[in-house]
């Protein structure tokens, strides 16, 4: 073999190296392109955000024995829309309205040779909570971002309250004796909110979100300074929602 061909060997192995790390090159820009086109669009600057979530709740609980036995059962809904804009590409503000609404009820029963005693509650709460918001989207990959929001809330509450008791020998002709008591009120709700969301884009339109919970302070009663902070992120009270975005 000549040089000559030793040479021109050479030169081939070493373009095809030199074309092998361009094409290298070339599809890691490529695939960082497909990755990270879009990555803003969703939250940019100048968008009006809608959105709309809900969770409802169940949850029964049952103590005791048979003679000495206390039966409780917790229904708990909420409802909420808001509207946004996007001051800056990321960062947003707006206004919402939240409906919630609760039920309880609870049931006591005792019973102690003739003698029966039951006690029985009902507590039902509704209440329309308009709020403003300011909030972040940080992105984690592709159309995926989490987002946090402060809601600064407040509305008033309508709640009704009912108990009875009732007690009674076996085997007498007392009969049975029943004390019933109703009340009704009206407390102001207000509450301060930090709600962390997972939001996922299906397109540059229309997404998907989360809510993970949140860290609260509320104040319930003005008068008697009710307040207290409430920290929740169990999974059964998360909200699924849908975000629109024009």
């Amino acid at each position: 073999m000549s040089l000559l061909d030793v040479l021109f060997k050479k030169t081939n192995y070493l373009c095809s190296n030199k074309i092998a790390v361009l094409m290298k090159k070339f599809l890691l820009i490529v695939l960082l392109i497909l990755t990270t086109v879009n990555l803003f669009a969703q939250v940019e600057k100048g968008r009006i955000t809608f959105s709309a979530d809900g969770n409802f709740t169940k949850t029964t609980s049952q103590n005791g024995v048979t003679s000495n036995q206390t039966v409780a059962q917790v229904k708990e809904m909420t409802l909420g829309t808001s509207i946004g804009f996007f001051l800056t590409d990321r960062f947003v503000a707006g206004v919402g309205l939240d409906y919630l609404w609760n039920k309880e009820s609870r049931l006591a029963t005792t019973s102690m040779q003739k003698f029966l005693h039951v006690e029985s509650m009902w507590l039902q709460t509704k209440a329309f909570a308009p709020y403003i918001y300011l909030g972040y989207y940080y992105p984690v990959a592709n159309r995926l971002y989490f987002n946090s929001n402060l809601n600064l809330s407040y509305g008033k509450a309508k709640s009704k309250y009912r108990s009875q008791i009732l007690g009674m020998v076996y085997d007498s002709d007392d009969g049975y004796t029943t004390t019933t008591s109703d009340d009704d009120s009206n407390p102001d709700l207000f509450s301060v909110e930090i709600l962390p969301e997972l939001t996922y884009f299906v397109s540059s339109k229309i997404g998907l979100f989360l809510g993970l919970g949140g860290i609260g302070y509320s104040i319930v009663d003005w008068e008697s300074d009710k307040s207290g902070w409430l920290v929740n992120f169990n999974p059964t009270y998360w909200e699924f929602g849908l975000k629109l975005n024009l």
